[in-house]
């Protein structure tokens, strides 16, 4: 009758609900803190990677240049739909404190199925 009970009253007192059992929680997992990988979840359209060896706060970095590719991503069940991104393949940088330049170069993209190379090799200079 108790069981019935709990099934069809709206509301029950707290001395009736039964205690919540304790939860385990699991250890979080290790993290490599020497693996720098952008774009490798899912089927991507480009993959970055990146191996950091800079010293200096990036706040203290100022962009001088950056070369890009200009890529048209299609949707793949309509081509007629379609995004036009730049790709950054290279980033140039100076230190304000020291001087010194920074170069980060990235993997360029291949065109597939559902991406075409619009143009490469284009370059922005900071003012």
């Amino acid at each position: 009758m108790a069981d019935l009970e709990q099934v069809t009253r709206p509301s029950q007192s707290p001395s009736i609900r039964p205690i919540a059992a304790a939860g385990m929680r699991a250890p979080p997992a290790p993290v490599d803190p020497n693996i720098h990988t952008w774009g490798t979840a899912g089927s991507n359209v480009f993959q970055l990677t990146a191996d950091l060896r800079n010293s200096v706060p990036p706040a203290d970095m100022k962009e001088e240049s950056r070369t890009y590719d200009v890529v048209r991503i299609k949707n793949p069940d309509d081509n007629q739909q379609h995004i036009d991104v730049e790709v950054m393949t290279e980033y140039k940088a100076r230190n304000s404190i020291d001087k010194s330049r920074t170069t980060m170069r990235f993997a360029t993209t291949t065109a597939d199925a559902n991406s075409e190379i619009i143009s490469r090799g284009n370059t922005r200079n900071s003012e």
